[in-house]
């Protein structure tokens, strides 16, 4: 099933509403992935820590990059294993940042984590939840929350960021599901 674009909640809402609450809404998605919340969650850090960037992505964060002032044209050093842990920051993982550009600021253990991003031009959060929807399945919710700074670079990388942020979150969700099912399953389902 693809990632879509959904305005309802789950059961309980979502964690990242307690966050940036005077923030512009950019966008939430979801997708069904066939596994336990359990292996879903247990998954992420290897999924992250796995991922590779195709040569689009890596040209659209770069130009992000270029656009921030704060381009980094040295290769990366290897990940460190991720730890899902409030002040973990997860910037090395997400693309050539700065440190502390992406701090965890939330996390409900086996349920939903919520990322900070900082920088000149925006302040914003996003965050991933997960929650059971019938045997053996799990849906991932994506959403997004930022505040933009007004000035006119600032503008125009709203522009850019709400422009491409729908098809990047689609991505990291369809890698989420392709990591999780691919693996054998823990028991319970598939």
């Amino acid at each position: 099933m693809p990632a879509a674009d959904h305005r309802a909640r789950p059961a309980g809402g979502l964690r990242i509403d307690g966050h940036l609450t005077d923030a512009d809404y950019v966008n939430a998605h979801t997708i069904e992935i066939d596994r336990l919340p359990a292996e879903v969650w247990a998954a992420i850090p290897r999924v992250i820590a796995e991922g590779r960037m195709g040569p689009v992505l890596t040209t659209l964060f770069r130009a992000s990059d270029l656009v921030r002032g704060e381009l980094r044209l040295r290769r990366r050093p290897p990940r460190p294993a991720i730890e899902l842990r409030v002040g973990e920051d997860v910037g090395a993982f997400m693309g050539p940042y700065a440190p502390g550009v992406f701090t965890i600021v939330d996390v409900d253990e086996g349920r939903e984590i919520v990322v900070r991003a900082r920088h000149r031009y925006a302040e914003g959060v996003f965050g991933v939840a997960l929650e059971p929807v019938g045997t053996g399945r799990t849906r991932a919710w994506s959403a997004t929350r930022a505040r933009f700074s007004g000035t006119v670079p600032s503008r125009l990388y709203r522009i850019l960021v709400t422009g491409l942020r729908g098809p990047i979150v689609e991505a990291g969700l369809r890698k989420l599901k392709d990591g999780v099912e691919s693996q054998p399953t823990s028991g319970g389902s598939a």
